[in-house]
């Protein structure tokens, strides 16, 4: 039948209806395959988003991370705390003594030697409270050698948000700033420079806060890694945002900063269906910009963990197009190769049910062929060595983790016994275990209860854990082994268990010290439970040690001071230092029976794995303090005694002096030479034990503080006290070093140096002389050197010259009780000092005496 005559005919039903249902069926079939090439494209494109934008901000994460452990560190370096220091105590350090430009100088050396040490770091500022901020010290970066800034280009900060933001932390807090172009002077610098800052507060030992540490990390590069996008990732792109929304990163470098260059770009003005808040809580999703759809994958990067708003946004993006293209392309090749298919069949039925059943076998081939390429990569990015064996135990695959463990190509393991990776020691019962294993498959690790060992392809073998799993194939049964090297975990626990010993032995030896310790020893925790005590404090206290044990340590205090305990006990562990409890205070404390006896506590820090313990050492002074009220009593009895027999004895001298002089008057011209000089001499030995007497008061008062404390012009003291010895111009006085201007006692030390001046002007043997006064600071106190160019004292005689009635010439040549020295070194001792005589060169005398710095408002009695 003619075509033509066919398609007029009513036969033409027979072709057209099958031919319209096979392109109705070539169409959904086409849709079909389009709509599960676009769903699998979009699921690999959002895979691709999120690796990219974990990668990319993984990058930026280990800045914030590394500038924040920089800054933490250079908080810590001697130069910042000597600064703090030296700038509150007039300019020089008063723990090591150096001066603020010194700190400086090694403040400039460290900065600028870690700017060398750290690429990323561009500037690094020391930054004061004061003067509005004012810049201490400050490096930069300039053509990458670190420069030192003048002191008159730094400059005040504390208009910058990162300045007020820092001065609000606590100690050891980081702040980590937004990410701006740099500014300098106001403006921004040229060429235009992105920066982050990582700051730190710097606090004073008193707790206020002296400052800051800024440190400015140059991000350009970084950004520009940001930006760039690797081949393999194709049409995705790569934007950052911080929390208003503002561009960072932007293909259009032109939109990056607007909002530092005066305009500015936002991500809401180009995605109007995501806003930044939208935007800090997506993950993958589709949204709608200026341009169309779009798929987008973002990661937050925080900036402060307590300020959840402070964020930087990393968003990888692409166009939904990209998949839809794909889709489309894959439906339009699906259906022209229907087409084709359907022009070569004709209206052939059957052959179309087999051409249809072939593409569904072919799917899932491909199903088939994707799961076992997604197997292979899944071994192959695995962390540890993964081996694939078939029955036989033939090696079928293997991972680069593999090559890299055990040293040999893929290529020299594939089709090669499992046994070529085991010690030959193994080899002859490993396809036993094997094949027990495939007998009763199920995952669990290999040899437990034995230790498994590997061998490598230089012959050396290294312990391993080995997990075992099944894989069912068409090909038959596989086994997966995942092998990983346990050598350093095997050296960590045994490192570990010798630490875990010596930790022992040690306890062990400081539980022994304590026990043999001759005082009372008590260690508590911060509850104040005792924990520890050793066989003194049972034979001190009473009681048995499993009865003190666990219980809290004001059970041994009397009850009268148990409420105020607590709080003393916390305030050391807030503080917690080596020192004598309850100094200023009589301390007691309370047997098992009730009675109560005077202690002497020293308190010890001791640091444990479980927190700060605190370690007493507790000792009975109950014989101590009554010799000691014995000792006070007698001395107050001798001073009494000194008192009363000085003033006893010199009321009859008085009259005895009189009653000479009276003869010596009424005797002039009338008695012989020899007799009017054993009247003088009589008059003056009267006139020396007058002297004495009042020496001998003077010795037992030496040392008394005499009115309150206050301020001394020392150099005003000495000069003063000179022209009162020295009336005429015969001896020149000459002061060396910086007199300090001392809270302290005028007289005893008015005292001292009378003594010290007049005996260089009485005992010299010239006409005059030159007295030289130096002085020198030392720790707590001052040196003072009394230095004369006189006849000297040999230094046999050092000693003996500061015992009493001590003169080094007869007293008819010089005047003089002996007492002078005796009570000079009494005065210096009872204020806490030392004095000392060393001969001065070529001729002369030194004496060196210290004097604290402070005097207390009283002190005690002196204790002959």
């Amino acid at each position: 039948m003619p075509f033509s005559r066919f398609l007029l005919s009513k036969d033409k039903r027979v072709f057209v209806r099958p031919l319209l249902l096979f392109l109705l069926l070539a169409v959904l079939l086409s849709a079909y395959y389009g709509g599960k090439v676009y769903t699998r494209g979009v699921m690999e494109l959002e895979q691709q988003l999120a690796t990219l934008a974990d990668k990319k901000s993984a990058e930026l994460q280990l800045l914030l991370v590394n500038i924040q452990e920089d800054v933490q560190f250079l908080e810590k370096t001697p130069g910042v705390q000597g600064m703090v220091r030296a700038s509150f105590n007039a300019g020089l350090d008063p723990l090591q003594g150096d001066s603020l430009e010194i700190w400086r100088a090694r403040l400039k050396q460290i900065f600028s030697a870690y700017l060398v040490a750290n690429p990323a770091l561009n500037q690094i500022r020391f930054i004061g409270i004061a003067d509005e901020g004012h810049e201490l010290v400050r490096v930069d970066r300039i053509d990458g050698t670190p420069v030192a800034v003048a002191d008159n280009q730094l400059q005040p900060k504390a208009a910058r948000d990162y300045f007020m933001a820092i001065a609000k932390l606590g100690r050891d807090s980081v702040y980590i700033s937004d990410i701006s172009l740099n500014r300098e002077h106001g403006r921004l610098s040229q060429p235009l420079t992105p920066m982050v800052r990582a700051g730190m507060p710097v606090y004073r030992q008193d707790g206020q806060l002296f400052g800051m540490l800024v440190l400015n990390a140059d991000v350009s590069r970084l950004l520009a890694s940001i930006g760039s996008i690797p081949f393999e990732f194709g049409p995705i792109r790569t934007l950052m945002v911080n929390a208003e929304g503002d561009y960072l990163v932007h293909p259009d470098a032109a939109q990056s900063f607007g909002f530092d260059l005066g305009e500015r770009h936002l991500w809401s003005h180009d995605f109007n269906l995501v806003s930044p808040r939208e935007l800090a809580a997506s993950h993958s999703v589709p949204g709608l910009s200026q341009s169309g759809t779009f798929y987008f994958s973002k990661k937050n990067i925080a900036l402060d963990p307590d300020e959840p708003q402070r964020v930087l946004t990393l968003i990888t993006l692409a166009p939904e197009s990209v998949v839809l293209n794909r889709a489309v392309m894959a439906g339009s090749y699906c259906l022209l190769a229907i087409g084709l298919l359907g022009l070569i069949c004709g209206g052939v039925f059957y052959y179309f049910r087999m051409k249809l059943f072939l593409k569904n076998e072919q799917f899932k081939l491909q199903a088939v062929s994707e799961l076992e390429t997604l197997m292979r990569q899944v071994i192959e990015a695995a962390p540890y060595a993964q081996v694939l064996i078939n029955q036989a135990g033939v090696i079928e695959m293997v991972n680069a983790q593999t090559e890299a463990l055990f040293g040999y190509a893929r290529a020299e393991l594939l089709s090669k016994p499992i046994e070529t990776l085991i010690p030959a020691r193994f080899h002859r019962q490993h396809p036993g275990l094997r094949n027990a294993f495939l007998a009763k498959p199920e995952t669990r690790p290999m040899g437990l209860g034995r230790e498994l060992y590997a061998l490598r392809k230089d012959g050396s073998e290294f312990p391993v854990e080995i997990g075992l799993s099944r894989i069912d194939t068409k090909q038959g049964a596989k086994v997966l082994s995942a092998i990983v090297d346990i050598s350093e975990r095997r050296h960590f626990i045994a490192e570990l268990s010798q630490r875990n010993q010596a930790l022992s032995s040690l306890e062990k030896r400081f539980r022994q010290v304590i026990e043999a310790a001759p005082n009372c020893m008590v260690m508590t925790d911060n509850l104040g439970r005792i924990e520890l005590v050793n066989a003194q404090t049972e034979k001190l206290f009473g009681y048995l040690r499993e009865e003190l044990l666990g219980q809290p340590i004001e059970m041994l205090i009397p009850q009268r001071f148990r409420h105020q305990h607590p709080g003393l006990r916390s305030g050391f562990f807030a503080k917690p230092e080596n020192r004598a409890m309850g100094l200023g205070r009589d301390l007691y404390a309370l047997r098992k029976d009730g009675s109560e006896f005077p202690v002497e506590i020293g308190l010890s820090r001791v640091d444990t794995t479980v927190g700060i313990k605190v370690l007493s050492a507790i000792v009975d002074i109950s014989e101590r303090k009554q010799f000691t009220d014995e000792l006070t009593r007698r001395n107050q009895e001798l001073n009494n005694f000194a008192y009363v027999a000085s003033h006893d004895l010199r009321s009859p001298l008085r009259g005895v002096d009189q009653l000479a002089t009276w003869l010596e008057e009424d005797l002039s011209g009338k008695i012989d030479p020899e007799s009017a000089e054993h009247l003088r001499l009589m008059r003056g030995r009267i006139n020396r034990m007058e002297q004495l007497l009042a020496d001998l008061l003077a010795y037992a008062r030496a040392g008394r503080l005499e009115g309150d404390p206050e301020l001394v012009d020392t150099a005003d003291l000495v000069r003063d006290t000179f022209e009162l010895l020295c009336l005429d111009a015969v001896f020149r006085l000459q002061l060396e070093g910086n007199f300090p201007r001392l809270r302290t006692a005028r007289v005893p030390l008015e005292l001292i140096f009378r003594n010290l001046l007049g005996n260089a002007i009485k005992h010299h043997d010239r006409a005059g002389g030159e007295i030289r006064v130096r002085v020198r600071p030392g720790r707590n106190s001052f040196e003072f050197d009394v230095i004369d160019d006189g006849p000297g004292i040999p230094p046999a005689l050092a000693e003996r010259a500061f015992s009493m009635f001590q003169t080094l010439r007869p007293r008819d040549e010089v005047e003089g009780s002996g007492m002078g020295l005796a009570i000079v070194k009494k005065t210096v001792e009872t204020f806490g000092g030392t004095i000392s005589l060393t001969p001065n060169s070529p001729r002369g005398a030194v004496f060196s005496f210290s004097w604290p710095d402070k005097v207390r408002e009283s002190l005690p009695e002196p204790v002959s």
